[in-house]
């Protein structure tokens, strides 16, 4: 409790993701639900066009991300002759977005529904829906379909790499609990409540438990009939 009280009087609305969304909405930008800023702290999003700035459901904001609706470029034109040439315009992010660490969002940036934000990306365009867009400037890079088989192709070589760090590193076997992004690989119908139970808290992520059982329960995303059979596994 105090530990909040001094990070709001040190960091002022920008202490938490909460503080941070309360006074984007106090200023008039449009967010959706269950939006998320994951680093408030270094975040920049910028207020003067608060009318132009529209945030959809389910959007995660992860690091120093950047989201400009202005731009004062112009200031070297009037200086060279005098002309003042505005550049204001806005910026639209659909439903269910990640933006990846350090990405910045210009004006005139238009991200469409279910769009993966890749780090350190520049937005300065149209990101069409269902996509995943990198780079200075962001381009598509892929579907989220293909992202999606791409990850999923990669789980049991990286749990492996995971698990023998650890093992190395300690020299003894890692928790259960160590793998809370990869346990589908271990999941199976004889400790599917046992697993389950340990992960509440991740099938809780997004609001959308059910979506996340019923996906374990009907998909042949496990390779491992129980964690111990992961563990013995070369």
């Amino acid at each position: 409790m105090i530990k909040n009280i001094f990070r709001k009087l040190l960091y002022g609305y920008k202490a938490t993701s909460s503080t941070y969304e309360k006074h984007l909405r106090s200023c008039g930008v449009h967010i959706g639900k269950n939006f998320r800023i994951y680093l408030p702290t270094e975040t920049i999003i910028d207020t003067q066009n608060p009318y132009m700035l529209k945030i959809g459901d389910n959007v995660a904001l992860t690091g120093p991300v950047t989201i400009m609706t202005h731009d004062y470029s112009w200031k070297v034109f009037k200086n060279m002759d005098g002309r003042i040439l505005g550049n204001q315009q806005p910026v639209l992010i659909g439903n269910n977005i990640f933006i990846g660490w350090g990405a910045t969002i210009l004006g005139g940036a238009i991200i469409e529904d279910n769009v993966i934000i890749g780090a350190g990306s520049l937005v300065t365009s149209h990101c069409e829906k269902n996509s995943v867009y990198a780079g200075i400037p962001a381009k598509r890079i892929m579907s989220v379909e293909e992202f999606m088989r791409k990850r999923a192709s990669k789980q049991i070589e990286e749990a492996k790499t995971i698990r023998e760090y650890y093992r190395n590193k300690y020299h003894k076997n890692p928790d259960i609990r160590l793998f809370n992004s990869y346990f589908p690989i271990f999941t199976s119908k004889d400790n599917f409540s046992d697993i389950t139970n340990t992960f509440e808290d991740r099938l809780n992520l997004e609001n959308c438990k059910e979506l996340s059982i019923k996906y374990l329960k009907e998909s042949n995303s496990n390779y491992y009939s129980s964690f111990e059979d992961f563990l013995n596994d070369k």
